[in-house]
């Protein structure tokens, strides 16, 4: 059973991605659908072949589907994707808590969910989507100091809060940490 919803799965995301490349939003939607219905099933049992087999290719997939629904400015929708990716690549995390891609895929997604949230007037939540992403990511750069792919993520997600502090007017917040991404990015690789 779990190998052909995993199938199912995939085969729907696959479509997804086809038809919305070849214009076709509408008929990408309904596919779309029916791919997080059955992805969402897939994810609630983490024993399930989903998590032994193609798990990171999911994670690529729906975090595509995701950024490309952002992207068109259908945020709802764009949401319940990011908001799975974060799922998967959280469940990723958990396999393997020393992967550095596992940790970069769960800042990057909590980095774009705290856009999209800011986007969508949901400020609270966009700001503790950025600290938890800007925590995930101080973690990776605290471990590779010299590593300028970090100190760029660092960089940009304290940017992201700094904007959203300054939005809301909390000026000295935002100045603190437009101050730290300074310094972080001033750092010699």
């Amino acid at each position: 059973m779990s190998e052909s919803l995993r199938d199912s799965a995939g085969r729907h995301f696959q479509k997804t991605l086809s038809l919305m490349q070849e214009g076709k939003l509408e008929e990408a939607l309904k596919e779309l659908e029916q791919a997080e219905e059955t992805a969402k099933l897939l994810l609630k049992d983490p024993e399930n072949e989903f998590f032994q087999a193609d798990l990171q290719t999911s994670f690529y997939n729906v975090f595509t589907l995701g950024y490309r629904f952002y992207d068109m400015g259908r945020f709802p929708q764009a949401q319940n994707f990011y908001e799975l990716s974060l799922l998967i690549s959280q469940n990723l995390l958990a396999t393997d808590p020393e992967n550095v891609s596992y940790q970069s895929y769960v800042g990057t997604t909590l980095n774009n969910l705290g856009n999209l949230l800011s986007d969508m007037g949901r400020i609270e939540e966009a700001k503790q989507r950025y600290e938890n992403a800007l925590e995930m990511r101080q973690n990776l750069l605290e471990n590779d100091l010299k590593n300028v792919s970090y100190q760029s993520s660092v960089a940009v997600t304290l940017n992201n809060l700094g904007n959203l502090l300054s939005n809301m007017g909390r000026i000295e917040e935002a100045k603190t940490k437009v101050r730290k991404r300074t310094r972080n990015e001033a750092k010699p690789p």
